[in-house]
């Protein structure tokens, strides 16, 4: 959306265990478009990183303007395969401010052969957090509820199937 000047961006993967892995900084030109591949970096992702890599994670795409909404960033998921594809959106947290450093938040995870539906509570915040999966049936009834326990800056993932 920036139409005046090129814009430094750094997207950073946040692995199942809250390890932060930034990637390079990236340049976006006016008016343009700048696309990361998370499975890339992912499979070109140091030593250090490499012993905490997982098949899902969050991302955060950071940058640092003069207002809110200089950038507007996605996360794409694709299934080329199926034809597949879910698109999100990087949300700004509610407390963000209207101008310099900004920091938005978006999913991701990696395709396997076994890939399958499932649930995942990311935590973008500096400390644990505790929450509770429910599933409901299409009237609203409680089947079953799970407690889960969130790492700073992990995620948790889980199948959650209704009782027998």
């Amino acid at each position: 959306m920036l139409a005046i000047a090129n814009m430094n961006a750094t997207v950073t993967l946040y692995l199942a265990d809250g390890t932060a892995y930034p990637l390079a900084q990236t340049r976006i030109p006016a008016s343009g478009v700048a696309v990361i591949n998370v499975n890339q970096a992912l499979a070109s992702a140091p030593a250090n990183i490499a012993k905490h890599l997982s098949t899902f994670g969050s991302a955060t795409l950071s940058y640092n303007w003069d207002w809110q909404g200089a950038v507007m960033a996605t996360m794409s998921s694709l299934d080329t395969t199926r034809s597949l594809q879910y698109v999100y959106p990087f949300m700004a947290p509610e407390s963000s401010s209207m101008s310099g450093t900004m920091t938005f938040q978006g999913l991701w995870w990696k395709p396997t052969p076994a890939s399958h539906v499932f649930v995942v509570v990311s935590n973008s915040t500096a400390a644990v957090v505790n929450a509770a999966i429910a599933l409901q049936d299409a009237s609203g009834a409680s089947r079953s509820t799970q407690q889960v326990s969130v790492p700073a800056h992990g995620a948790w993932r889980n199948s959650i199937h209704p009782p027998g």
